[in-house]
């Protein structure tokens, strides 16, 4: 579930460990204001680390990619592989989970559709107002707000595999924007922050607005005229389009969409992220 993160210690002692760390090929970066004071940084299987003169060691990279030996991010990554991470940065790196405090997070889902991840991604109109920004050639979409990103992507291609994998996440940049409060590392293998982030998701997820395949034959005049409407992304991004008149015509678009119809797109990608989270939360969680 958990994927992206940055991380900040002031851990004593851990600037000194990391820098005799084998394991980390370190360059030095000099100050361009005082060229007698140096930055150092390593990539280690994906994960950076930034140990500058002062204490405060800093962190960030793909958890989920970390374990896989920073190859690729597109299995499951469940409670356990998690705990695993982790017990692998206090072992090998000295980081104190208990004192590494989050700066951002990415959590999120991937799961298997029946279709191609494109077809869902291509059905995708808005959230809170919003268009999705459209990359890579309608194969990856996301919708930036001020202290987080929804993202929607093809996993699958990205990574070449045979199965239809569609990447739903949460990226916090912002931990102000996250309903958990303030978090450090072992926070994580928590129970409870797993709810708080799988609740804050499905917020988000209820919140989008989705076409579908529809025969417009079969809906009346009122109701084709509401689905027009819906299914221009710029009418719901329209500013003269006040929240609470956005907030009416999803309450007349989406009934329309779930009767009429005929992929249900966003009910089996739902469907889907519940059964994940389920089978991911299934190994103990513990603490540090």
């Amino acid at each position: 579930m958990y994927c992206g993160v940055s991380i900040w210690s002031r851990q004593k002692g851990l600037g000194d460990f990391l820098m005799d760390c084998k394991e980390l090929k370190l360059i030095g970066h000099s100050s361009l204001t005082n060229p007698n004071s140096k930055t150092y940084t390593a990539n280690y299987q994906g994960f950076n680390f930034s140990i500058p003169p002062s204490d405060l060691i800093r962190m960030r990279g793909s958890l989920h990619k970390l374990h896989n030996g920073g190859l690729h991010n597109y299995d499951d990554f469940n409670i356990s592989k998690l705990r695993d991470t982790i017990k692998g940065l206090k072992e090998d790196f000295n980081i104190d989970p208990t004192q590494a405090t989050i700066h951002s997070l990415e959590f999120g889902f991937n799961i298997i559709l029946p279709y191609n991840p494109d077809d869902f991604l291509e059905h995708l109109l808005s959230f809170k107002g919003n268009n999705f920004n459209d990359k890579y050639n309608g194969h990856y979409k996301e919708c930036e707000l001020h202290q987080f990103f929804l993202k929607f992507y093809n996993k699958g291609l990205q990574y070449r595999q045979p199965n239809n994998i569609l990447r739903i996440e949460m990226a916090i940049s912002k931990m102000a924007g996250y309903k958990g409060g303030a978090l450090v590392l072992s926070d994580l293998l928590l129970r409870s922050t797993w709810e708080t982030s799988f609740e804050q998701l499905l917020d988000a997820y209820h919140q989008i607005i989705m076409d579908d395949i529809i025969d417009k034959t079969l809906l009346s005049s009122l109701n084709r005229e509401i689905y027009e409407f819906g299914v221009n992304p710029n009418n719901w991004s329209n500013k003269r389009l006040s929240s609470g008149n956005r907030y009416k015509k999803k309450k007349l678009f989406n009934p329309i969409i779930e009767k009429y119809g005929q992929c249900q797109y966003k009910e089996v990608a739902l469907a889907l992220m519940k059964e994940k989270y389920e089978e991911l939360l299934q190994s103990d969680i513990l603490t540090f």
